[in-house]
């Protein structure tokens, strides 16, 4: 089975893309879009922290699979856990870097008290070989990735 994900492109001059990725069929949506330089996933609703990390997980998988290398991934608008705890961070973290073999920058924007300031989780997924960080602000999260962009795979 293959997932797929529409993305809705925010540049005028390119059209929307269909990215087809291996695993469980989820449903295209507004909520993974491709925007300049990079691919933002903005789940919004209700979730557990299992159920939010794992489809966080799924978006590393499909833009790895099609050559995306940068991904802003926007959670400002999930809600139903507490911030996560240091072993849950250390856990989720260290499954999103595995999944990402280092092919995928990676930026992060939450809700403040989602943020953790000693930036624990930065050095996990950097010690596991993915580069990343995490905001309470879209746009620092946006100029990080952009500054900090990597080409697609493959060159280009």
């Amino acid at each position: 089975m293959q997932r797929v994900y529409w993305l809705k492109n925010s540049l005028p001059y390119l059209p929307d893309i269909v990215l087809r990725c291996s695993g469980v069929p989820m449903t295209p949506s507004d909520n993974f879009s491709l925007e300049d330089g990079f691919a933002c996933f903005r789940p919004v609703g209700e979730f557990t922290l299992e159920a939010v990390t794992r489809s966080i997980d799924e978006a590393i998988a499909c833009c790895v699979e099609n050559g995306i290398r940068n991904l802003l991934v926007d959670l400002r608008d999930v809600t139903g856990f507490p911030p996560p705890g240091l072993a849950e961070r250390f856990y989720f973290i260290s499954q999103w870097a595995a999944t990402s073999g280092g092919r995928l920058r990676l930026s992060i924007v939450a809700q403040p008290e989602m943020v953790a300031t000693d930036k624990f989780g930065v050095v996990v997924a950097a010690n596991r070989g993915m580069t990343s960080n995490a905001f309470a602000d879209r746009a620092e999260a946006v100029a990080w990735l952009k500054k900090n962009s990597s080409p697609p795979l493959g060159g280009a």
